[in-house]
């Protein structure tokens, strides 16, 4: 979806996803002249340092084995100046009622309190946790 948005505000966009069923649906139903979308790994993405002007993750840092080693690899591609920028949901306070509800499930059974407490465990969610990273 951004790599999208972004080719339609005229930017030059490459969409890069360890999934081809991913890749699969942006390319016919997020396709655009200017934008591609590739199969790769972000610990090690395939471009020269200083490829692009801006790197963004969405939803996937909290996810991802290392995810300081992808951070490291979005600052690498990104150029001089340029913008690196993610986004992952805010466990800790900005998204309550998801929070209320692992709450509720941890009370309720001991496998709900370790997922929950894995999460929270997280620094990527803690307060200024993406900025820290």
């Amino acid at each position: 979806m951004i790599t999208a948005a972004a080719a339609d505000l005229g930017a030059s966009t490459v969409g890069l996803d360890p999934s081809e069923a991913y890749l699969d649906f942006a390319r016919t139903q997020r396709s655009r002249a200017n934008a591609s979308f590739e199969l790769g790994d972000a610990h090690h993405i395939g471009y020269p340092d200083a490829a692009f002007d801006a790197v963004v993750s969405t939803l996937a840092l909290d996810v991802i084995p290392d995810a300081e080693r992808v951070a490291e690899e979005m600052r690498r591609v990104t150029r001089p100046g340029g913008t690196v920028a993610s986004a992952v949901h805010d466990f800790r306070g900005g998204f309550a009622p998801f929070l209320m509800f692992r709450d509720i499930g941890s009370v309720l059974d001991s496998r709900a309190q370790a997922i929950r407490d894995a999460i929270l465990s997280h620094p990527l969610v803690w307060p200024q946790g993406q900025a820290n990273m």
